[in-house]
């Protein structure tokens, strides 16, 4: 009896532990986590700027990104985003301030570091496989290494 109790107590638990869980996946493939952002081209003259040695960083994670630089010159920026085949379009950006709470940005410069050229910025992704990911704007080409 005893040891039908027992049985009985650890299935009842396991099914409680698979009903209680809520599973919550992202479809986001290899773009899902961080990007160090290596280099910058600019494509109406073709300069291209090296950041390898700049700690500028890009993650993903479900439909959130946040833009960092970790030297601190510039501010964490959290947007929205939607990757769709080729595309890839941020939005909604916000100053990341866990203390006074996030600031709606309103100032293109303030994203201009992170290669957004637009509060609504819309990419086409050139390449992203592996450790690579290249995407370009109207203005700019990036190109990030998985980190």
């Amino acid at each position: 009896m005893k040891k039908c109790f027992s049985r009985y107590m650890l299935v009842t638990l396991m099914a409680s532990l698979f009903v209680s869980c809520e599973v919550e996946t992202s479809d986001n493939g290899d773009l899902d986590g961080f990007w160090h952002l290596e280099q910058m081209e600019t494509l109406s003259t073709g300069s291209v700027v090296d950041l390898s040695d700049e700690l500028i960083f890009w993650s993903f994670q479900h439909r959130l990104m946040a833009v960092v630089d970790r030297s601190g010159r510039n501010p964490e920026i959290v947007l929205r985003f939607q990757h769709e085949q080729k595309q890839l379009m941020v939005s909604e950006p916000y100053i990341s301030d866990r203390e006074k709470g996030d600031i709606k940005v309103t100032e293109i410069n303030q994203l201009a570091p992170y290669g957004i050229m637009a509060l609504t910025d819309t990419f086409t992704v050139e390449k992203l496989k592996g450790s690579t990911f290249v995407l370009k704007n109207k203005k700019l080409r990036l190109t990030l290494k998985r980190f």
